[in-house]
């Protein structure tokens, strides 16, 4: 096993301080094949090597749909950099990979949210019709294993990497929406209730829709006024000189009538 300093890593960012804790065979020199395994530790396709294979195949959930997971990327930083104040690599100038000491940033509720999604996934028998198998179980209880090595301080610990923290977490946007409006309208979800990236989503959901109905307004202004104005240019080339003279005149300010004494 072996210790990688994360830093300049383009997957996990957030931990560029910290170092990564390597097991004997993994694919990985440097912060590039790092970046190129954690890649590949999250994919949620059917590639060979890839999460979603090992999901479908050695976890048996051949129905899943690579949905449903939330923090995904940024729960497996902080697993593997939390590891390492755990166990000694060889070669290290630390009795640890990182110090015992470490609090690795991530949040311990975002870990706790990453749980929660995992055991809804393997509770969907139409995805995992028999559960959590015995690999799936080690591979959860692994993870969430580091949780006392997390931040507890929810008012200075990192969410999630900013990739995640768009759609509360999930992988697409559709996801977030369905979670969030489903707490809104569901008074039995006190999780998502009191998800307080939901308050966030909606906020961010309905500035992005007043912004988009603001410029749609000036837009059609805009429109409406470049239309008057080429209406007003186009009536004009139609008039003598005379007409256009009176027509300006009578636009300008009220009209006068001039008597005239006719002999």
């Amino acid at each position: 096993m072996s210790c990688l300093p994360l830093i300049n890593s383009t997957m996990c960012p957030s931990f560029q301080h910290y170092s990564a804790y390597l097991v004997t065979g993994l694919p990985v020199t440097d912060v590039p094949s790092f970046d190129t395994y954690i890649q590949t530790s999250i994919d949620t396709s059917l590639n060979q090597y890839s999460f979603g294979e090992m999901m479908r195949t050695a976890f048996n959930c051949p129905g899943w749909n690579g949905l449903g997971l939330r923090y995904h990327q940024s729960v497996f930083c902080g697993y593997l950099t939390a590891l390492c104040a755990q166990f000694a690599p060889d070669n290290s100038p630390y009795d640890t990979c990182n110090p015992p000491e470490s609090v690795i940033p991530l949040c311990q509720s975002t870990l706790d949210s990453f749980a929660a999604s995992w055991r809804a996934v393997f509770a969907d028998e139409a995805a995992c019709p028999e559960g959590m198998n015995e690999g799936a179980t080690a591979f959860f209880d692994w993870i969430v294993s580091v949780r006392d090595r997390l931040s507890a301080d929810e008012g200075t610990c990192l969410v999630a990497e900013s990739v995640e923290t768009a759609n509360c977490g999930f992988k697409s946007a559709l996801e977030a929406n369905e979670y969030c409006t489903h707490a809104a309208r569901d008074t039995e979800d006190e999780e998502g209730k009191t998800d307080p990236c939901c308050a966030s989503y909606i906020t961010s959901l309905q500035e992005s829709s007043t912004k988009t109905a603001s410029s749609t307004s000036s837009d059609n202004d805009k429109v409406s006024s470049n239309s008057k104005e080429s209406h007003q240019i186009l009536e004009a080339s139609y008039q003598t000189p005379i007409e256009r003279q009176l027509r300006s005149s009578s636009e300008s300010k009220p009209p006068r009538f001039i008597c005239v004494q006719v002999e």
